[in-house]
């Protein structure tokens, strides 16, 4: 939760600039094994994503809870949301929805590939959903301490 806050906080002057409530819901400590700087750059590119997504006067809301084998991080936006057809390749190395928008915004389509293989070489997973017309929800779900299933990657060197 406190690495979630940090970013929360370099990223308001971002969500301040486009007009957008970034909100924080990280109240439960967590604890998981993980590199800091890695964890850190995946959640600004989500949060960066869902703040440039979404029109001014809306919301994007941060909630990190846990459980005994995974804390999740959510980002949730309330922007137009993408069509179903374009979620499978979302994760894909420069693939955008709408070339023109990414474009104007500074998007190369590298930014969900990028956070996808820092989360994935933690031992952890990301996954978004969206609705058009109500939002776009991305969820990075990072092993517990006590979690068997975390994978050698994540352990890091003896």
């Amino acid at each position: 939760a406190v690495l979630a806050r940090e970013v929360y906080t370099d990223m308001l002057p971002m969500a301040r600039q486009f007009g957008t409530d970034l909100r924080i819901d990280a109240s439960t400590p967590c604890v998981t094994l993980i590199d800091a700087d890695r964890f850190r750059q995946a959640l600004r590119i989500v949060l960066d994503n869902a703040l440039k997504y979404t029109p001014a006067g809306r919301d994007v809301r941060l909630t990190v809870t846990h459980d005994t084998n995974y804390i999740r991080v959510v980002v949730q936006d309330t922007g137009e949301g993408i069509p179903s057809e374009h979620l499978p390749r979302l994760f894909d190395r420069f693939y955008r929805v709408d070339q023109s928008r990414s474009r104007a915004a500074g998007g190369t389509g590298l930014g969900l590939p990028i956070a996808r293989a820092l989360v994935e070489a933690q031992g952890g997973s990301i996954d978004l959903t969206s609705i058009v017309g109500q939002g776009t929800t991305v969820m990075i779900s990072l092993p517990s301490p006590g979690n068997a299933q975390r994978s050698a990657a994540a352990k890091g060197p003896d």
